[in-house]
Formats: C-alpha cells, sequence, structure tokens
C-alpha cells in the first residue's frame, strides 16, 4: 500500500486533517480494490456507483440508485415520520443491541472512558472512541484492555455547537466503538470482516432493508494517524464511518503502522432517532428530561417541526455557503415566510439546546473538566451561559442544576457512577458560574449599549464577538438589549464558530507543570542509558561511578544518584570528587551533571566519588510525597474535580497548583492542612512501582495522571494507599512520616479555574511555625496582652481606630468647608476662585463642593476646591468656557454634567 501511494506523489508533510482527507480520498479511491473491503461487497452484491450530484464512490444493492445516501445528495431525511425499520429502539436499548450482536463476533465490552483525556498531550477532551487507544495502544506500546473491543464512549465537540437544536447535532454524544488492533505476531480481522459483521448489524440488529444501505468511500485522518474508511448510510443519515486505519503521520511523511486498526464508530444518538422516526434526535436521545422540560415551560412542538424535520440537515453551519439563501430554500419547501419558521421552531429549539447542553456540562464537569477562560473550559462556560440565556429570555421557571439532575436519574441504570454526581461539587458549580454569568451581564451592560447607539444597524458579526470575549454577553443577549433602544440585530447562525476563529483561547493548552527556563542540553556524542540508581535508594547519597563523557562543564556518568529536574522538581546538586555540581538535568535517557565552571580534572574512564547534597535533596523530597499529599486531601475535602494543574518543588518550599472553580476559604486551607497532616502523622508506608502502563491504567484508573502526561511504556506509580496514586518519576520518602508536618503559607487563585497552594513540610514547616509564633510574641510584648488576649485586644484597638478617623474626616470636612465658604464670600475676583487644602480625600472634597453647590450657583462662578494633587471644580459657565480656564492651571482628567453645573475631576500639572 505504501509503495502504491508513494508512486502517485503523495505527501502528508504539514496538512491539516482536512487538507489530508481530500488528497488521500483520491489516491484510495484510484485502488479502491486494494484499499476497500471489496471482497465482502462483491460476496453480499453489492455494485459500486459514482453519486450523480457529489461524485463520491458508493456502493448499493439497488440497480436504480444514482445518490449515495448523504441528505444533501437525495434531498431529504426520508425516515422522518417514516422509519425504514419494524424495530422501535430506545437509545440505551440500541447499544444493549449493538453489544448483543457484536458479542457474537467475540468482542468485549469495556466501559467508557473519561471525556477528559488526562492520558494525552494532544487533546482535552476525547473527540472519537479511537482516542482511547492513541498513541500507545495504536503504536504497538500498550496492549488493549480487550481485542476485538467495543465501548460505549461519550465523546466531545464543540465544533458543533451552532448546529445543536435543530436536528442531530450534540456537544456530546456517545460513539459506539468497535476497534480491533492487529498486530503483526496476532492477525484477528481487519477490513472484509469488519464491513460484513457491521452489515450484519444493521440488518439484523436494526432491521433495516439491504437495499436501504448505502456505502461510501472515504478517507479519515485524527490523531495522528489515517486510513481509508467505510461510511453507511440509511434515509438519508450517516450512521457509522468504519475507518481502517493503517498509517500515522510523522514529522517526513508518513509511515505504515505496525498494528493495523479497525476504528469504526457509530453515533448512538442516530439509531433510537431513525428507529422512531421523531423529528430530532433530542426526542429520543433523552426524551423523559424532554418531556420534563415541556412540562415545566409548556411549551409544544409545532406542527411545522414535522414538515421542516426531513430538511434539517440543511442547517449546518459548516456546509452552508449562505445562511440568507439556506433560511430562502427552506422557506421555498416549507412554503412558509423565514420569519414564521423561525418563530415557530425556535421555542422547542431552546428546549432542546438547554437539555443538551446540560447533559455535556453534566458528563464533562463529573469527569474533572471546569469552565473557565482557557482552553476547553472556555467552550463549557460558553455553553452555559448561552443556557442561562436561553432560560432567562423565555422566562422559564427553571435551572441548569435541574435539568442536569434528569440527566442523572435517565441515565443512572446505564451509567451508574453518575450518580457520585450527587455528592460532588458539580452543583455549586453550575451555580457560581451563573452568577459570574450576571454580573458579567451588569457590569458589561452600559458599555454594549454606548457602541450599539454609536454604531446602529451597522453592527456586524466582529462586534458580536468582542462582546462576548471582553464583556462575557452572549449575543442573544446583545440582541435583547438593542431591542430595547428600537435596534434590530442580526445574529448569525455561525457565531461560535466566528467567534473560535477570533480567539486563540481555544488553541491553548492546560497549564503545564511549571520549569524556570534551562541552559538547553545538547550533547555532542551518544551515551548509553544512565542507570538510575535514586530510585533504587532516594536516601543514598553518597556512590562511586566511571565517567562515560566530559563536555565542556558537563559530566556524563555510568550511573548515578543524582536526580535530574523533571516532574516538577529541581534536579539535585553536590560535588563528583572535588567539583561542584550546581544542577542535574536529563538528554533523553542520559543524566547530565552540569559543574559550576568547566571541568578539566576528571578523565573519561576513571572511577569518582559521587556525593548528592543530602540535606537538599531530603528537603525536595519531603515537599514532593508533601506534594502528592495535599493533592489527595484536597480531592478528599473539596471534590472529584480537583485535579493536579502544575507543581514546582524546591529545598525552601512547594506550589501546587490545582484545579478549583473558585478561591479556597480560610475553613477549606485549614481542613486540607489537617487531613495532610494526619496522613503524616498515621507514618503511612509509599509504595513505588515500575508498572505497564496499560496495567496501571486497569489497576488504577486514570488518577494516575494527577501530574500529567507521562510518556513510555512502563510508568512509575507512587501509591499513598487509600489516599493518593499518581504516575510519577520523582524522589518520595518512603514513610509519610519523614515528611514532618506540613504548613500552607498561601492560597490565591492564580488564574480562572487555577488555585495555587504555597507550603512547606518537615524542617522549613517548623520554622515558619516558629516565625509565626515569634510574631505574635512581639506584638502580645507591644501591647502587654498574654497571646489569648490578642484577637480581643486587637478588635478594641481597631474599633476604637475607626471612631477616631470617622470623628477626624468630619472635622476635616467641617475644616474644608468653612475654608471654602469663606473664600467665597471674601473673593472679590473676576476669574475663577482656587481654594487649596491639605488633603486628597476625594469623598471629603466632592462633599464639600456639593454641599456649596447653590451659592456657587449665585455666585456664576468657577470653584475650584484642591488637596495637594487633585480636585474638583464646579460651576455654572457653560463648559467651553470652563474647560480653557481650567486648563490653564489642571490637567483634566474627568469632565462631565451633574445636576445641570458642570463639574470636573481636575490633577495638578
Amino acid at each position: 500500500h505504501s509503495l502504491i501511494l508513494r508512486k502517485k506523489g503523495c505527501s502528508v508533510r504539514k496538512m491539516d486533517d482536512k487538507q489530508l482527507k481530500k488528497q488521500m480520498k483520491t489516491k484510495f479511491q484510484e485502488n479502491y480494490q486494494r484499499f476497500y473491503p471489496v471482497k465482502t461487497l462483491n460476496k453480499l452484491g453489492f455494485m459500486r456507483k459514482q453519486c450523480i450530484k457529489c461524485k463520491n464512490w458508493f456502493w448499493t444493492l439497488d440497480d436504480n440508485r444514482e445518490t449515495c445516501g448523504e441528505a444533501e445528495c437525495d434531498g431529504q431525511l426520508s425516515f422522518i415520520g417514516k422509519p425504514p425499520t419494524p424495530k422501535r429502539l430506545s437509545y440505551v436499548g440500541a447499544w444493549k443491541e449493538f453489544s448483543r450482536i457484536m458479542q457474537k463476533f467475540g468482542h468485549t465490552e469495556i466501559p467508557r472512558y473519561p471525556t477528559v483525556a488526562r492520558w494525552r498531550d494532544d487533546a482535552e477532551f476525547v473527540l472519537a472512541s479511537i482516542f482511547d487507544f492513541q498513541p500507545y495502544v495504536i503504536r504497538g506500546e500498550v496492549d488493549p484492555p480487550a481485542n476485538p473491543l467495543i465501548v460505549p464512549q461519550f465523546c466531545v465537540r464543540f465544533n458543533d455547537i451552532d448546529n445543536v437544536g435543530y436536528s442531530r447535532w450534540f456537544t456530546l454524544f456517545v460513539m459506539m466503538g468497535q476497534h480491533v488492533f492487529n498486530k503483526p505476531n496476532h492477525f484477528i480481522y481487519f477490513k472484509n470482516e469488519c464491513i460484513e459483521y457491521d452489515y450484519y448489524w444493521l440488518t439484523e440488529g436494526m432491521g433495516f432493508k439491504p437495499k436501504d444501505i448505502t456505502f461510501i468511500e472515504d478517507t479519515w485522518a485524527g490523531g495522528g494517524n489515517f486510513g481509508p474508511s467505510m461510511e453507511y448510510f440509511v434515509g438519508g443519515l450517516e450512521l457509522g464511518n468504519a475507518v481502517f486505519m493503517e498509517y500515522e503521520i510523522t514529522d517526513n511523511g508518513y509511515r505504515e503502522l505496525e498494528v493495523k486498526t479497525i476504528d469504526m464508530g457509530s453515533g448512538l444518538e442516530r439509531y433510537g432517532w431513525i428507529s422512531n422516526g421523531t423529528p430530532t434526535a433530542y426526542d429520543t436521545t433523552f426524551p423523559q428530561v424532554i418531556e420534563n422540560l415541556k412540562k415545566a415551560t409548556g411549551v409544544t412542538p409545532s406542527k411545522l417541526w414535522w414538515q421542516f424535520a426531513p430538511y434539517s440537515y440543511m442547517l449546518n453551519v459548516d456546509e452552508m455557503k449562505s445562511e440568507t439563501e439556506t433560511w430562502g430554500t427552506l422557506s421555498s419547501i416549507l412554503g412558509t415566510p423565514i420569519k414564521t419558521i423561525k418563530e415557530e421552531l425556535e421555542p422547542m429549539h431552546d428546549i432542546y439546546v438547554i437539555a443538551e447542553h446540560a447533559r455535556t456540562l453534566l458528563f464533562t464537569i463529573f469527569d474533572g473538566a471546569l469552565p473557565s477562560n482557557k482552553g476547553g473550559g472556555y467552550n463549557l462556560r460558553y455553553i452555559l451561559r448561552r443556557s442561562v440565556n436561553i432560560i432567562e429570555k423565555n422566562n422559564w421557571d427553571i435551572d441548569l442544576n435541574t435539568i442536569i439532575k434528569w440527566h442523572i436519574e435517565e441515565l443512572k441504570d446505564w451509567q451508574p457512577d453518575l450518580l457520585k454526581a450527587y455528592d460532588s461539587s458539580i452543583f455549586d458549580i453550575i451555580s457560581i458560574e451563573t452568577q459570574r454569568y450576571h454580573k458579567s451581564i451588569k457590569d458589561g451592560k452600559k458599555r454594549v449599549k454606548k457602541v450599539i447607539k454609536s454604531k446602529k444597524n451597522h453592527l456586524d458579526v466582529n462586534d458580536l464577538v468582542s462582546f462576548y470575549t471582553n464583556y462575557g454577553i452572549p449575543p442573544n443577549v446583545v440582541k435583547d438589549i438593542g431591542r430595547e433602544m428600537g435596534i434590530e440585530i442580526d445574529v448569525p447562525l455561525d457565531f461560535y464558530l466566528h467567534l473560535q476563529q477570533k480567539t486563540s483561547v481555544f488553541t491553548e493548552k492546560p497549564m503545564e507543570q511549571e520549569k524556570e527556563k534551562k541552559e538547553t542540553i545538547a550533547l555532542k556524542q551518544e551515551y548509553p542509558e544512565t542507570k538510575k540508581k535514586y530510585y533504587e535508594d532516594p536516601y543514598k547519597c553518597d556512590f562511586t561511578a566511571q565517567v562515560l563523557g566530559i563536555e565542556g562543564k558537563y559530566v556524563i556518568l555510568d550511573e548515578t544518584y543524582f536526580y535530574p529536574e523533571g516532574g516538577g522538581q529541581i534536579g539535585d546538586t553536590g560535588y563528583i570528587n572535588n567539583i561542584r555540581i550546581v544542577d542535574t538535568q536529563i538528554s533523553g535517557q542520559v543524566v547530565v551533571h552540569i559543574a559550576d565552571k568547566e571541568v578539566t580534572s576528571l578523565k573519561v574512564g576513571q572511577k569518582v566519588h559521587g556525593k548528592v547534597d543530602k540535606e537538599r535533596r531530603y528537603a525536595i523530597m519531603r515537599h514532593h510525597t508533601a506534594t502528592h499529599i495535599l493533592n489527595g486531601a484536597a480531592r478528599k475535602i473539596l471534590g472529584p474535580h480537583i485535579w493536579q494543574a502544575g507543581a514546582h518543588k524546591t529545598e525552601t518550599h512547594a506550589r501546587l497548583d490545582i484545579t478549583h472553580y473558585k478561591s479556597l476559604t480560610s475553613e477549606e486551607t485549614r481542613a486540607i492542612e489537617r487531613l495532610a497532616n494526619s496522613v503524616v502523622m498515621d507514618n503511612r508506608r509509599t509504595r513505588s512501582m515500575f508498572l505497564p502502563r496499560d496495567e496501571s491504567e486497569r489497576k488504577y484508573g486514570h488518577i494516575i495522571y494527577q501530574g500529567g502526561v507521562v510518556p513510555g511504556r512502563i510508568l512509575r506509580i507512587l501509591d499513598i494507599p487509600d489516599f493518593d496514586v499518581e504516575a510519577c518519576g520523582g524522589t518520595h520518602v518512603d514513610q509519610t512520616g519523614f515528611v514532618g508536618p506540613i504548613k500552607i503559607l498561601h492560597t490565591e487563585r492564580i488564574q480562572d479555574g487555577i488555585v495555587r497552594l504555597t507550603f512547606v513540610a518537615g524542617k522549613r514547616a517548623v520554622e515558619e511555625i516558629q516565625n509565626d509564633e515569634k510574631i505574635l510574641e512581639d506584638i502580645g510584648n507591644v501591647w502587654s496582652v498574654p497571646k489569648k488576649d490578642l484577637v480581643k485586644t486587637a478588635n478594641r484597638f481597631f474599633n476604637e481606630w475607626k471612631e477616631f478617623k470617622k470623628e477626624n474626616e468630619n472635622l476635616l470636612k467641617k475644616l474644608v468647608y468653612l475654608e471654602t465658604k469663606l473664600q467665597i464670600i471674601e473673593s472679590q475676583k473676576t476669574g475663577p476662585i482656587i481654594v487649596s487644602t491639605k488633603t486628597d480625600d476625594q469623598g471629603i472634597l466632592l462633599a464639600v463642593l456639593m454641599s456649596l453647590k447653590s451659592e456657587i450657583e449665585n455666585l456664576g462662578k468657577i470653584v475650584i476646591l484642591c488637596g495637594e494633587n487633585s480636585g474638583f471644580a464646579l460651576g455654572t459657565i457653560q463648559k467651553e468656557k470652563t474647560e480653557t480656564i481650567l486648563r490653564e492651571h489642571f490637567k483634566i482628567v474627568k469632565f462631565d454634567k451633574k445636576d445641570q453645573i458642570f463639574r470636573a475631576f481636575v490633577r495638578k500639572q
């Protein structure tokens, strides 16, 4: 196959997935007999044809069929109101039937993976079921949990946000994954068997007539892999895509995969839909939630939905040439004005949107994601705010948390783990995010009105994007604000697409381990892998080794107890003979010891004595293990949404960044600290071990990726029994008691959705505790009171200070008032009256000036009350003259009109 592609001049360098699919599709179809499952298709009686509309090649049993089976070519979704099967399967029932059929062919059903792809460094969410097994299983580095297998994988795709609500599009959907991993020494089945089994599923499992099925030749690329694929359609609806993954994309082009993989992905939501023929897939995916929403809102679907539904595929914003043209076409087909169509569809469309988005929020937040202003969290915040806006726009007496609970109840028998959501923070997260949304609306409305007023009917989609990114105000709210002002604002269907193109937050990766900038390690020659002895005994700091290389300040040994920087832990320091080692880094699998100056006293082959800075190493070990303990404590105190977002450990202190939706309270911080120290006092034995990745995941789950993605087939696991388990390459104590006391110095919300805990452990914690004790002791001595009375005394002093301050302000205000009034009375000058005072308290200056408003109006002059640096001016002279006069003396910061007189805030030049 590779030879065929190379002869055709195929290159996959610097291409995105769409470009790659387009190029490879042509090459695959030119050699369709080799790349597609022709043997099975011929055996089943299918014939190959080219669609007269889209020109795609497809396979059919129908002699008279001229189109490929896609709705765009057939002209409608023909199953609406007339299902092409006698079976009426529910959402979950369709999965159970699929599982039954596939188990007959030797497949094992496995549970879903989390929607948050913690095991990958190239994606935040699972986009397809094959994501569960990329890259390690596909590369052959790790065995799959079963082979062949099927999985009901919940996937997240935000590119369809604009499409949700009209037909079949979801931001969260279940991909029925059918996967086979054929290794060179263990072949199971490939293309022809796959199509045979899937055909059996469609005909025997779903009950479709063979002539209603079409297979379309296509190509798929994603996650660094690609291959030919066969899509299958019934009634104008794509039901599945069987990808025959044969190639891996590399920096230099592509190469054949050793593990030839079947990646059949099929949308579960579509099977309940097509077998019941309802207007939308939402009606059969979460029917009880939809019924509950209808009762709660009083909304019922218009009869127009049944007329519109067969043509709903047209409203795919990714494929529309023109929104206006598409609505015009729908209007002609339905014989109804565009305005009427939109008005009649909107209430149920809104019901579908909030039901769908609530389910997405349930699964993603439950699996550890948080709404925020970065990365995938930005998308979650957007759909949450879109949902709240829809609810409030319609004045519905319902909230997102209630809808989420309905989803849990509807799915609990199939996905019982969702019941744990009742004990999680998900409902608090939704409530706080809703409050933040309301604050954004309140703070931003005035600014939006100002822009609308200045632009009027010239507002475009870029303005709508700006309103959301700058003020958090969704386009529908902007539309409502416009209506209040008598201005009609058009919101395009593809608003989210524009939002995605105009902002960079979508492409930003989650926060990674914090690293200081280090010199790049570029070794001049190759060395064998260093024996990393620090894992065998992290307490040993004296050793003997052989020098393998000396490159300037770099020393390479055959084995070492020096730990190289990694996983947020800084590198060791110490000595090799009498040479000072100031840092340790790693280059590939070679540990590099960095000296404080060029090394001239050592020779290759020489035996040397290494000595790691013992006290420093022990302090770092304490801080590293304490990081794991605090992370486990935070999860138990705050909830399962807590994940490590970054960490940094030194000998003096450590930092742990966790995913959390609000700042920590003092009580929460103390609770985390108490629990962490109880684990220390338990003196639990920690267990570190090297395990294959697949075994680690089976034994502990994806919680092992708390510290981020760890590459490699073999993982080093640190387990603090019944408390915390993570894949980690750092050095750790073997018993928690060795950590010593843990003291959190302070916490702060460093960015949206991330809270940082700065802490110390061991001797450093004792030092900090003693420092705090000394401060309290010194304060007690100053006030001559015992420590137990410090709080009471401090409160008394504070209250006395407040009273004194208040009394002082009143006296100052009276003094300034008298000074100003006296100068107004005595002034005989024709120009402005300038009163100088020594206070810069703007509240006092403005209050005094406004209290003399009537005298100033009668005077017909400008009075300027000025402190040391700034002040206020008040006058009845027209604005232009007032401004001219003031500019002679001051720099005007703000100038406005209040109560029919001009007031300016001035600052001295």
